[in-house]
């Protein structure tokens, strides 16, 4: 079962947009699949149609042992919808409280163990650090997608997530791969996202890099409603890219 982490340690790269489309275009393709929401922000779980502060229980209460996985994903509404694993502010605290925890990096891949027969494919959406709950979710995956912004800021920084990527290889998860860099936020129109994503090309040493997903409003209005893209605005381009994503992820996987 491939567990595909979508980590950036920048902040406002589309994590959460790639995580929510990917994974429902996906499960269009006939796959049964769990999303599971590592950020505290929880912004996962709103774009899934739930409120955050709302969960009583979620991914942190599974952190720390006192429910099983099982017990808090909520599962969609609907067939080629995919199940969530929700989030909340409460998150927050797992590092400080897991700070003197045995193998704690450990934790999210123990129990992914419970979903090994209930998935085809499990996303997870990393919160904006390369803190405890990023490296676990590294460690628990088979591959990693990172979302990367056509913005020259967002492209600082990045030597050091493929820093950290390496070094899980070399030692906890020698399994994990890097599908690819995904170019969000990207206008075709300015010449400053044009040269990102040049940028983004030339820098990628040999790694893969998918289409970019464009910015337009379709993509910003999408996730009020509550909507894949695709199903939000099924003539947008980038509803056809996540869809071609999709195809390609499956593929590699």
């Amino acid at each position: 079962m491939p567990i595909i982490a979508i980590a950036n340690q920048k902040g406002g790269v589309g994590k959460t947009a790639t995580t929510f489309n990917l994974a429902h275009a996906i499960s269009r393709a006939g796959r049964k699949v769990l999303m599971l929401d590592l950020d505290p922000q929880g912004s996962l779980t709103d774009y899934g149609g739930f409120i955050p502060a709302e969960q009583e229980t979620t991914i942190y209460e599974v952190l720390h042992g006192r429910v099983p996985l099982v017990d808090v994903i909520l599962e969609g509404e609907g067939e080629g919808t995919p199940a969530l694993v929700p989030a909340n502010i409460d998150l927050a605290a797992v590092e400080l409280e897991l700070a003197g925890a045995m193998e704690r990096e450990y934790r999210l891949a123990d129990v992914l163990e419970e979903a090994d027969s209930m998935y085809d494919f499990i996303l997870l959406d990393c919160p904006p650090s390369l803190g405890l709950l990023t490296i676990n979710g590294l460690i628990a995956s088979s591959g990693i997608i990172i979302p990367v912004s056509t913005q020259y800021s967002a492209l600082r920084g990045l030597e050091r997530l493929y820093d950290t990527v390496r070094l899980i290889q070399r030692r906890p998860n020698p399994a994990l791969r890097i599908l690819g860099i995904l170019p969000t936020l990207f206008d075709a129109r300015t010449i400053h996202s044009r040269e990102a994503l040049e940028i983004i090309e030339e820098g990628a040493g040999g790694m893969k890099v998918f289409s970019p997903i464009p910015h337009t409003v379709r993509m910003q209005e999408s996730p009020v409603a509550k909507q894949a893209i695709f199903d939000y605005a099924p003539k947008s381009e980038a509803g056809k890219r996540f869809l071609k994503l999709a195809r390609e992820v499956i593929d590699e996987c």
